[in-house]
């Protein structure tokens, strides 16, 4: 099981997973992701330890999905995030990417509440 955990350094806020030895990732994936080719995917900042790796996320100015839900919304606004949600799912298969390696409990998908999109690890 992969180790994982959120931190603050500075202003900023990351999440961190450690790969094990011999786990692989896949590049295209990743190269998909930060080329923004996958709308909500955040970027990863992939770093290779020996035969390990870690993937890094910047969080900075994202809401758990879960503390989000909390706060008081409309009609219209939990209809567009339950369409942003199916419609980035629906990519996800069309980009033929591993969904088993998404997050999608309600600790590890985030909103930007400024556009109130949806955002995933």
């Amino acid at each position: 099981m992969n180790k994982s955990k959120f931190y603050k350094k500075k202003q900023e806020y990351f999440f961190k997973i450690k790969g094990e030895k011999g786990q692989q990732v896949s590049e295209r994936e990743i190269f998909m992701i930060n080329g923004n080719a996958l709308a909500g995917a955040i970027p990863i900042l992939y770093e290779k330890k020996g035969a390990a790796f870690q993937l890094v996320y910047n969080l900075t100015g994202l809401t758990v999905l879960k503390e989000y839900l909390k706060s008081p919304f409309n009609k219209e606004t939990f209809a567009f995030m339950i369409r942003d949600i199916l419609e980035k799912y629906e990519k996800l298969q069309e980009n033929v990417f591993n969904q088993q390696n998404v997050l999608l409990d309600l600790e590890h998908v985030f909103v930007n509440p400024a556009t109130r999109e949806i955002c995933y690890i």
